[in-house]
């Protein structure tokens, strides 16, 4: 999977709820330090955050890119 559709991947996993990194790797079909590392990317970004050691959630930020990955924009 290529750097975009893994970042768009985790952000769909989490918008089902919040997440540990071991579940969303299982999910995947990823090795848990490369979830993380994206994780950790994605937090760098503003888009997810880790309210509580281990376990992840979407930001509002975070909300907005993974709506505006999973709905097309409307032709102009």
């Amino acid at each position: 999977m290529n750097e975009t559709g893994l970042d768009a991947a985790i952000l769909h996993q989490l918008a089902a709820g919040e997440r540990g990194s071991a579940p969303i790797a299982d999910a995947l079909g990823e090795q848990k330090r490369t979830v993380q590392r994206y994780l950790a990317g994605l937090r760098a970004r503003g888009l997810v955050e880790s309210p509580s050691h281990g376990i992840w959630t979407l930001s509002g930020a975070g909300s907005r890119a993974s709506l505006a990955a999973a709905v097309p924009e409307p032709p102009a």
